[in-house]
This record gives C-alpha cells, sequence and structure tokens, in this order.
C-alpha cells in the first residue's frame, strides 16, 4: 500500500489491478484495517447482482430469491468478503460478462469498437487471474458470434490475447511460477493435472468440478454432485434449444468458461478445485452454478406448477428455503486473522527509541505489519511463492525466520543482513532494548520465539514486556549486562 504505480506488477502478485484499487482506497481512508471494504463492497453486492440479473434473465422472482439467498449464506463467501482478496469481486465480474455478453455480441466491430474491447478487456483482466480467464473467454464468444464483422472482431480478440500473453509474462517473472505450483499440488490438490486414460483424466475434472460446486452448495459431496449435475445440464440444455437466443449465449459462455478452467488445470496453469483453504479459489466460478442451478430449477417449477395453487406453494417453499439458508448462517461470522496487527505496530513505533532493534518474524508478521506500518518501505522482487518483499529503509528493523525441523533454528531473512544471517548478535549491535513481533498463530512461531529468547538472554537482555493485540504480540527485551 505504500508502493506506486510502478510497484503495481511487482506487489499485486498476479493480481495487479485490484492492488491498483487498494492503493488508490488506501490513500483515501489511511487505515489498514479499511483495506477489505473493497472485497465487503463486492460481497455485498454480488447476490443483490445475481438477484437482479436471475430476474432481467426471465427466471422467477421466488427463484432468484432463493439462488441469492444460497450465496449469501455460502461461508466463503462471506469470509472473503471481509479479507483483502479479489475472489468475492472476480464473481461480480463474471456476473458482468454473463449480463453484458448478449448485447456486445450485437455490436458491429469497427476500428472505434476494436479499440475499446482491447482496453476494456486489458482493465478487466488486469484486475486478477480469474477476471484475466473471463475476459479471454468474453474474447472467444464475441468471436464466434460474428456480425457481418469477423475480421475486426478477429483483430480485436487477436490484439486482446497479444497484451494478455504480455501481461502474464511480466506478472510471471516477479515469482516462482514453479514453486508455486508444486506448493498448490501438495497442499491443496489444487490441479487436475494430466493422464492419459480418458476415463482417469474425466474421473479427476469431475472431482475437481464437484469441489467447486460444494462452494456454491455446500453440504455433503452427494450433494455437490446433484448440483453439479443439475446445474451443467440445464445449462447445456439452454445452450443448444435457440442457439442465437440470450439465454443460449450465457450458457455457452459459461459452459466455455468452466471448460477454459478445466483445461488450464490440466496443464497446471490454473488452479481449480483446491482443498482446504485454497477452496477460495472457487469464488469465481460461483456464478456457473448459480445461474445453472436456477434453470434447473426454473425447469422443474414450470413443470410442476401448471395451476396457480401449486405455483403459490412452490413459490412458498422456496421463500421458507431461502429464510431457513439465512437462518442457518447466521452464527455472528468468522472472525478475522491476524487481527491487532495495526495496534501492535503503532505501540512498536510509538515506544522506539534511536538505540532500539526491532525483529519481526518472517513467515506470519513481514506482511501484516509492513502494511499497518507507517515508517518508509522498499518494494523488492522477490522470486518466490510470492511477488515481493517489502524491507524498512530504518536498519533497525529485522526479519527473523524460524527453520528447522522445529522451528527452532534462528535465520535473518533481511537483505541488509545478507551477509550474517545467523548472527544474531551483529544485527543486535549495541542496541539497549530489542522488540520483537510475533504473530502468535502456531506453535512454531512459539518455539521459534523460545529460542530467540534463550539468544537474548545469552547476550545479556532481559524480558520486560509481553503485550497482545488480538493475534499479534509484541515482546520488549531491555539490556542488563
Amino acid at each position: 500500500m505504500h508502493g506506486s504505480a510502478s510497484n503495481f506488477i511487482t506487489v499485486g502478485f498476479s493480481a495487479p489491478g485490484f492492488t491498483g484499487a487498494l492503493m488508490v482506497w488506501h490513500r483515501f481512508v489511511g487505515a489498514p484495517e479499511r483495506l477489505a471494504d473493497l472485497a465487503f463492497a463486492g460481497g455485498v453486492l454480488t447476490p443483490a447482482v445475481l438477484y437482479v440479473a436471475l430476474r432481467r434473465f426471465g427466471y422467477a422472482w421466488s427463484i432468484s430469491l432463493l439462488v441469492g439467498a444460497a450465496l449469501v449464506s455460502e461461508n466463503l463467501n462471506v469470509v472473503y468478503s471481509g479479507r483483502v482478496k479479489s475472489y468475492v469481486i472476480d464473481a461480480l465480474i463474471v456476473l458482468g460478462f454473463v449480463a453484458l455478453l448478449p448485447r456486445l455480441v450485437r455490436v458491429h466491430f469497427g476500428w472505434r469498437e476494436v479499440a475499446l474491447w482491447v482496453f476494456g478487456s486489458f482493465v478487466v483482466g488486469f484486475f486478477s487471474p480469474f477476471a484475466f480467464v473471463a475476459a479471454g473467454v468474453a474474447g472467444m464468444i464475441v468471436l464466434l458470434r460474428p456480425s457481418g464483422d469477423r475480421v475486426m472482431r478477429g483483430v480485436a480478440v487477436a490484439l486482446q490475447g497479444a497484451l494478455g500473453v504480455a501481461l502474464t509474462l511480466a506478472v510471471r517473472r516477479t515469482y516462482d511460477a514453479n514453486a508455486l505450483e508444486v506448493w498448490w499440488k501438495r497442499n491443496y490438490d489444487g490441479f487436475v493435472g494430466f493422464d492419459v486414460q480418458p476415463l482417469g483424466l474425466l474421473s479427476h475434472a469431475v472431482t475437481h468440478m464437484r469441489r467447486v460446486a460444494a462452494v456454491f452448495s455446500g453440504g455433503p459431496a452427494w450433494w455437490a454432485t446433484v448440483i453439479l449435475i443439475a446445474a451443467l445440464l440445464a445449462l447445456a440444455v439452454d445452450a443448444l434449444v435457440r442457439r442465437r437466443s440470450a439465454r443460449a449465449l450465457r450458457a455457452q459462455y459459461l459452459l466455455l468458461l468452466m471448460l477454459v478452467a478445466v483445461a488450464a488445470s490440466v496443464v497446471s496453469v490454473l488452479p481449480l478445485g483446491p482443498t482446504g483453504d485454497g477452496m477460495r479459489l472457487s469464488l469465481w466460478l460461483v456464478p456457473i452454478f448459480a445461474i445453472g442451478v436456477a434453470s434447473a430449477v426454473e425447469r422443474l417449477r414450470v413443470a410442476l406448477t401448471h395451476q396457480v395453487g401449486t405455483r403459490i406453494a412452490f413459490d412458498a417453499a422456496a421463500v421458507v428455503a431461502s429464510a431457513l439458508l439465512e437462518v442457518g448462517a447466521s452464527n455472528g461470522g468468522p472472525a478475522y486473522p491476524l487481527s491487532g496487527s495495526r495496534s501492535a505496530a503503532q505501540f512498536v513505533e510509538s515506544a522506539l527509541a534511536s538505540n532500539d532493534a526491532v525483529f519481526i518474524e518472517h513467515s506470519g508478521g513481514m506482511y501484516p505489519y509492513a502494511v499497518a506500518s507507517h515508517l518508509h518501505l522498499i518494494v523488492w522482487p522477490h522470486q518466490s511463492k510470492v511477488a515481493f518483499k517489502p524491507e524498512f529503509r530504518d536498519r533497525r528493523f529485522h526479519y527473523i525466520a524460524f527453520t528447522g525441523n522445529l522451528g527452532n533454528k534462528l535465520l535473518l531473512t533481511t537483505n541488509s543482513d545478507a551477509d550474517h544471517k545467523t548472527n544474531i548478535a551483529r544485527a543486535i549491535g549495541s542496541a539497549d532494548r530489542v522488540f520483537f513481533y510475533v504473530e502468535d498463530t502456531s506453535d512454531i512461531p512459539r518455539r521459534g520465539g523460545l529460542a530467540f529468547a534463550a539468544t537474548l538472554h545469552r547476550l545479556g537482555f532481559k524480558q520486560e514486556n509481553d503485550t497482545r493485540f488480538g493475534d499479534a504480540r509484541v515482546f520488549i527485551w531491555r539490556r542488563v549486562i
């Protein structure tokens, strides 16, 4: 947040546009805890936009209400409406393409339209990797639906593709893509992967798609399977019946989006249906199942409600189900992780003297402290799973990592400590006090903290303060020898 426009690609990791929006918002609000406002706005708007969109698409109000309620009550949508992540906004972008594509394909492309399409698609694709894919698939639909202007549409989509490739190459240079791929595979089974056996490949793809469906549906695996089958079958029917209609085009876009997502996951370019915490990466595909389920339930409603009485009963049941979804989800909401970083950073920096040293735990504390700090930061490209490492111009600040099998080996990771990575005494120098900032959320920081405490004892320091700020914890040690 302390960076400039030139830092977009580096600090943005693979979502430079979202990072740029955060930078602008941070200039206005000035408070790190307000950075989640954009995601919160996206999380609030998406169910409302979905309801309005479904009504505009011709679905019954009761079905639109039920599907909107399902999205409102979806746990990950709630969680990531309070995180500084783009996932819920990505879903909103997909919804935007679904709503706008029927109009866009009717536009006759000349040079002005080519320029507008290339610029607009690049801006959207710049936002995040998922928005990039959504814009690319929209380009395919535009190309496949010419209106006597196939050549101009081809030029527009070719230019869109060229800019997309350039952006992808620029972003991938800022981090280790192979390390990130291995990390997603090992920890979250994030890729479908290639299998020479067609049935094996199909089985893997269905497994990952079912996980995506589960993000929308919740519940057990069999229910996610039902949602997957119902949504995709309904979209397939919509796509094939009256192929030139707006509903068919929307279904074609959503099915092609899923197909591209599966293909990208097969070649290990884009995670699809990760497990555990990685399920957040499936939020951008939720509109596929929301609209697919709406279409399936709409067909069921038409089939069962030939009379006014049965239609009223069906709509009443949908209202009751919507209410039950919301009641079941109203559990107070999840707690925000890594709370207290701003208070802890202010505590450190308000008490800091010229002859003090500050050590920030590398793994969990580096980014929360950097965002919360009011000191000037340097943004260094970082060839690892993440694209950058913020460092302080102030030489009193150091990052310390806890390594080894038990997490009790100390390693300095600041660039200024590169020539003495294990020499804690040299980093401390003649400092009278040592501040230690850590996010106390797992056993490794606790074990590493004990090892760091033992080192400080040997160097003649005594602990005089231990203050907790939510998940953040600040220790102060004073030299007594």
